[in-house]
């Protein structure tokens, strides 16, 4: 059997190097958080995505009053109000492990912005995860502006791939009949835009996995996870 020869690999980013209207919809439809590149404060969801999969430099992870943060178990993300995760486990400085709720918020300031100290659904809150702020004396802050494990353009990318995405329950079962209005042909073309999307996904996840561990670990792991 002939092998076609293969082509050669590179390093570099992967980008897309035309619209794709796929992507677009994503956007519109709220899937995918809008970046503005001269943003300098990301989605209150991203962050909220980035802690659920520890999308963090977690060995290098210091809470704002100086005491070292393992994160054992992000928690269960709630959606019946109060903590954004709840029975998270958490170690500080090698002491016995606890367990505790976690609030994600863009500043440390939103804690009693948002009436968090006055609700007692929050009293349970072990630790404040924000963008930046600043140390509070009652409640751990750990703020992850800097120990994310990718740029944030990338994980905004990564946010869109199925790996992290929790499909909107809105938006569930509402493609079929859009999809059947759709020519053969530009349901094909379509197709293949979600599947770049897809591509892209994987290969900033295989990338940020790659600046952690190295190329041939990254390689080696996302193998072992196509093979299931």
């Amino acid at each position: 059997m002939t092998l076609r020869r293969s082509i050669a690999k590179s390093n570099a980013h992967v980008i897309f190097s035309a619209p794709n209207i796929y992507a677009e919809w994503r956007e519109r439809s709220g899937l995918v958080p809008r970046l503005r590149e001269d943003s300098a404060i990301p989605p209150e969801r991203l962050l909220q995505l980035v802690w659920f999969h520890q999308r963090l430099l977690r060995d290098k992870l210091v809470a704002l009053d100086g005491r070292a943060l393992r994160v054992l178990h992000p928690g269960f993300w709630s959606y019946e109000g109060g903590p954004d995760f709840r029975g998270a486990v958490l170690q500080f400085d090698g002491e016995p492990s606890f367990s505790g709720d976690v609030e994600v918020d863009l500043h440390s300031s939103g804690w009693h912005a948002h009436g968090h100290d006055r609700n007692p659904a929050f009293k349970n809150v072990a630790l404040h995860v924000v963008w930046e702020g600043e140390a509070r004396k009652n409640l751990p802050t750990l703020a992850i502006k800097s120990v994310l494990d990718s740029p944030l353009n990338e994980l905004v990318v990564w946010l869109g791939s199925e790996a992290a995405q929790k499909f909107p329950e809105r938006l569930v079962g509402q493609c079929s009949a859009p999809l059947r209005e759709l020519k053969p042909e530009r349901l094909t073309d379509l197709l293949h835009q979600a599947a770049l999307i897809r591509l892209h996904g994987k290969a900033v996840q295989l990338q940020a996995r790659a600046r952690q561990a190295g190329w041939d670990q990254a390689l080696w792991e996302g193998w072992l996870r196509a093979l299931g």
